[in-house]
């Protein structure tokens, strides 16, 4: 076996607590999460996700959505493409082609 190295990371014990209740659902050790986490930033020569500040827009957002303003409800995927204004006829019709796509390969 090759030699291995101890990493130390201090984490809250909630973080600690509630990823290994999730690693344990997907039977992975903290210690196999680890591993699999920086065999990922090698491979990707990166962190394996996006990392960005949210802009301007985003942040409105998610500021409105906690103080619970200008939510709306929809219930069907339907109801989502009724919803969309005409200038977002692009972004209907790739969304439509998603929900078709996906009836097609269930």
């Amino acid at each position: 076996m090759p030699q291995s190295v101890l990493i130390h990371a201090r984490v809250t014990p909630d973080l600690k607590k509630n990823a290994e209740t999730i690693l344990n659902g997907l039977g992975l050790s903290m210690t196999e999460a680890i591993r699999l986490y920086l065999t990922r930033i090698v491979v990707e020569n990166g962190i394996p996700f996006e990392l960005k500040l949210p802009n301007t827009t985003t942040i409105q957002a998610i500021e409105e959505a906690r103080a619970n303003r200008n939510i709306q409800v929809l219930h069907h995927a339907s109801d989502l493409l009724n919803d969309l204004d005409d200038k977002d006829i692009n972004a209907r019709d790739r969304l439509s082609d998603k929900i078709n796509l996906k009836k097609t390969c269930v």
